[in-house]
């Protein structure tokens, strides 16, 4: 088990399939020594079979071929399908062959190690790595963590992933949300990508060049908040939702909105980006007056009562 003589190798090979192609007639019942209980036999033709794979898996290692050793797991794990270190270098294996598209099913392997319990399971330190491994990579191909344990208990399942087994990733998952968005509530939608382009890493640069100044499309939000709390300066309202502040909306010429309004009431506006900050997050628009509709008509303010008498004579 030690050597890595070509030879040697090879003859160790051919020995441990031999067993493997002959077990069950070098362990035939006749073939019992008299006094062995059959527990103990079915043991050592047990033992025989694990040291013949585990020649075999030595063997296929040394070779250093990943397409090579993942044929041999695979019959490994045939034989034995709950061993989770097997799991875990059938997902080496699968890795080390450097195809993209196979890098789900080897996450599943990964996956089905650190779920493994009972008599397969790793040994408590070997399973914390390998489940640390896990917890780091599958966000790195995801993009988070989501998915993660419905996989775990899949993979403790079933020794291999389905056919035509795909892990989504949060991109393609954005994609087709956001293609759904676009039939259901385009407006909605619209923001959703302008909100995309001032959440990555160029986000300032992405507000400087495409939307200071520029006119952005008609938009849709609930109000947040004001201030001040009458005849406010500037609103902010939420596009995504009813309770985060995403944009502030200011009136041109620095006019106030008369009176006031509910949190929650919806508000449509067409304006121009003016300003932009990452964190916290907000985009404020300059809005003409007659572009947006939503704010409640409020009651003119009374006029002063007229003074009674007339003027004194002199």
């Amino acid at each position: 088990m030690q050597t890595t003589d070509p030879a040697a190798l090879d003859e160790g090979e051919k020995a441990a399939n031999q067993l493997l192609s002959g077990i069950n007639e070098y362990f035939a019942e006749a073939k019992k020594p008299a006094g062995v209980d059959a527990a103990a036999w079915n043991k050592q033709k047990a033992d025989v079979q694990n040291t013949a794979w585990q020649t075999i898996l030595f063997v296929s290692n040394q070779k250093k071929d990943p397409a090579l050793i993942e044929d041999r797991l695979r019959k490994f794990i045939d034989f034995n399908p709950a061993n989770a270190e097997a799991a875990y270098k059938l997902g080496a294996a699968i890795l080390g062959q450097k195809k993209a598209e196979r890098q789900p099913e080897a996450l599943w392997q990964v996956a089905r190690a650190c779920a493994l319990t009972g008599p397969g399971e790793l040994p408590a330190a070997n399973k914390k790595a390998v489940c640390d491994y896990l917890n780091r990579v599958y966000p790195q191909y995801r993009g988070d963590k989501k998915g993660l344990d419905k996989l775990m208990a899949d993979a403790a399942a079933a020794p291999y992933a389905p056919a035509g087994f795909a892990i989504e990733t949060k991109q393609q998952e954005d994609i087709k949300q956001l293609e759904e968005l676009k039939k259901s509530n385009p407006q909605l939608a619209l923001w959703v990508q302008l909100k995309q382009e001032l959440t990555g890493p160029n986000a300032t640069t992405n507000f400087e060049s495409n939307l200071k100044g520029a006119a952005l499309p008609k938009l849709k939000g609930k109000l947040v908040s004001m201030e001040p709390a009458v005849n406010p300066k500037k609103i902010v309202v939420g596009i995504s939702d009813a309770s985060t502040p995403e944009i502030t909306i200011e009136l041109e010429g620095g006019a106030a909105f008369r009176g006031k309004a509910d949190p929650g009431t919806e508000i449509e506006f067409e304006g121009i980006g003016k300003e932009f900050s990452a964190d916290p997050f907000n985009l404020t628009v300059e809005v003409e007056k007659e572009k947006i509709t939503g704010w409640p008509v409020q009651a003119a303010a009374p006029k002063p009562a007229a003074k009674k008498g007339g003027a004194k004579k002199k």
